[in-house]
């Protein structure tokens, strides 16, 4: 679950956070914050209401991008991670943050651990979120590769235009950039693989020599924007439209 908001506002130019005698923190760009816990039964409505919080205080905070995710530890309880990027410094400690009566952790993180890369820190705080939410999703795509079966689901990654969507695909054979599922549609049999043939990538002319390599259970990570054409496969297409032959990652707008 995650929530991500935006509003154009002038960029900040400010320096770590500074802990106060008043214990409160002096926040010029990005604040992390933790609010612990509630049994999983309460996750949905918790969240909605966490949602709902966030947005209808973004303001009143002067806060510029907002994300937030819930996560459930092995004990089966969910947690909020909140993460902010205020249009300018000011004191705030948790008081302001608390919701329904819990009281946030903050952390005055820097994620790139440098003063000078403010707004590259907060993007990646952001991504961190982001990622986050997906990450049980891509971990289960993962493990099909350690079963036995006849064949292995694609991993679809689709985004705005350069927001490093490639950083989510490794150990894998990465079609960057696809800009039309048509072409993956007609390639099933190769992307798929078949534990009994070899795909041939390249052939000399005359077809003296070829290129092929098995492809069956190698881990296959599709990337495409917003843009490409023919998105529809993925709710119409007899292949693409089914969650048991893909696994579909959408990028949030605010990381580019």
């Amino acid at each position: 679950m995650r929530g991500l908001q935006q509003t154009e506002v002038p960029k900040l130019q400010g320096d770590r956070p500074v802990r106060r005698q008043s214990h409160q923190l002096r926040a010029p760009c990005k604040n992390f914050r933790t609010y612990q816990s509630w049994p999983a039964a309460e996750a949905p409505a918790v969240w909605q209401r966490f949602c709902a919080f966030v947005a209808g205080s973004a303001t009143a905070w002067t806060v510029k991008h907002w994300a937030a995710t819930m996560e459930q530890n092995s004990c089966g309880d969910c947690h909020l991670h909140l993460m902010l990027q205020f249009t300018a410094a000011l004191d705030s400690g948790s008081v302001r943050f608390i919701f329904e009566g819990v009281r946030p952790n903050a952390s005055p993180n820097d994620y790139l651990v440098c003063r000078k890369k403010i707004q590259q820190s907060v993007d990646r705080g952001m991504f961190y979120l982001a990622a986050l939410a997906d990450a049980a999703l891509i971990e289960a795509w993962q493990a099909t590769f350690s079963e036995d079966r006849l064949r292995y689901p694609v991993l679809l990654v689709q985004g705005p235009s350069q927001p490093e969507k490639t950083e989510w695909a490794h150990d894998a054979i990465i079609l960057n950039d696809v800009r039309d599922l048509k072409f993956i549609a007609e390639h099933q049999d190769k992307l798929q693989g078949k534990y009994d043939a070899r795909v041939e990538f390249a052939t000399t002319p005359g077809g003296t020599c070829a290129y092929s390599k098995y492809l069956f259970a190698v881990p296959v990570a599709i990337t495409m924007n917003n843009s490409t054409r023919n998105l529809e496969f993925l709710q119409t297409h007899d292949w693409l439209g089914s969650s048991r032959n893909r696994v579909l990652v959408q990028f949030p707008d605010i990381l580019t």
